[in-house]
Order: C-alpha cells, then structure tokens, then sequence
C-alpha cells in the first residue's frame, strides 16, 4: 500500500535532520526530478537528495529543517520550512564562520503512489550568507 503523503514528506524532513537516508526509497522515486539546482551537487534524481543531506549536514553543526506548514493538495505537498545551524565546516570554496544562521523555504512535492516523483524548492540563501558575513547585509 502507497504511503501517506503528510508521512511520506515528514520522512523526507526527519532524514534530512537525522542524516539517515537509507530507506529513502521507500518515500522517494529513484528517478526524481529535481528543479532546484543545488551547488555542489552534480547527481540526480534521489541521489542528489542523498548528496545533498551530506553535503549540507558537512557543513553545518546542529542542521535542523522544521515544517512550519503542510499543505496537501491532491498529490503535491507545499511546505514552508525554517532551516537553521552553525555553518562550522568549509562548504562550496566558502570558509567556515563558526556562525548561527536561519533561514525560510518552500519545497512543492509531486508525488506518484506515495512517493515523491518530483521538487521544486527555493530559500532565502542570499539571507544565509549575510547572517554567515560571507556577503553584506541587505
């Protein structure tokens, strides 16, 4: 029986927290389409889900994305996240700061038989790197 949508992106949100991604296929299509380019990250599909949970958990102590809303719609998802940490490992060419930031997103999920089959996403990442001093303050 296909997943829950609402337990399907919670799964996909406590991964990405906890870092564990092994039973990702169970909530996710290996061949996900992804519209939300993340530097760094060369791979596709699921993989790219997996690279980026590594990629981001690296560099930032205390990763942390809470849902603040969760609105279901047939078969997508819109979520309004914070993400916030200490940005304390190097990531993407760009030096540690030892620095606390947090910042606001949307994902928009597509999802086919309980699993996600598609991702739109944006965040504030021009607010991350001001609050990281990595570029000036709006």
């Amino acid at each position: 029986m296909a997943m829950d949508i609402r337990e399907a992106t919670n799964k996909l949100y406590e991964m990405m927290n906890s870092g564990d991604t092994s039973k990702l296929d169970e909530v996710m299509d290996p061949n996900l389409v992804d519209h939300e380019k993340i530097s760094g990250v060369e791979s596709s599909g699921s993989q790219a889900f997996r690279d980026f949970v590594s990629l981001f958990r690296s560099a930032i102590t205390d990763f942390r994305i809470t849902a603040n809303d969760v609105l279901i719609d047939g078969e997508r998802a819109a979520i309004r996240f914070t993400l916030s940490g200490r940005h304390t490992g190097d990531q993407l060419g760009m030096p540690a700061t030892g620095k606390p930031f947090s910042i606001e997103g949307i994902d928009i999920m597509r999802f086919e038989n309980g699993k996600c089959v598609e991702h739109w996403g944006v965040s504030d990442q021009l607010g991350m790197m001001a609050q990281l001093g990595l570029v000036p303050a709006p």
